[in-house]
């Protein structure tokens, strides 16, 4: 198996995106740059919300991201109980 290069997409631009279903916007979070992705509509059962980095050429390999979030206002909660 032959070795490649590691590649990194400077994010700076939305050029860059292929964007199915979602809004973006270059943001700061928490103090560093980011994209912010916001699902236009509720997608049918074909269709996903998903941004895909054009332009790469990945096929088998490891992908290292940091996503960050929070659950949506509408979300349910969910309570764990521990036994101590």
């Amino acid at each position: 198996m032959i070795a490649h290069p590691a590649r990194t997409f400077q994010l700076n631009s939305l050029s860059d995106l292929d964007l199915h279903h979602v809004q973006a916007e270059l943001v700061t979070y928490r103090g560093r740059h980011a994209v912010r992705l916001v699902e236009q509509a509720e997608p049918s059962t074909d269709d996903h919300a998903i941004a895909i980095l054009s332009g790469s050429d990945f096929k088998d390999g490891v992908i290292e991201t940091e996503i960050a979030g929070a659950p949506r206002k509408d979300a349910p909660k969910i309570c764990a109980a521990s036994s101590a």
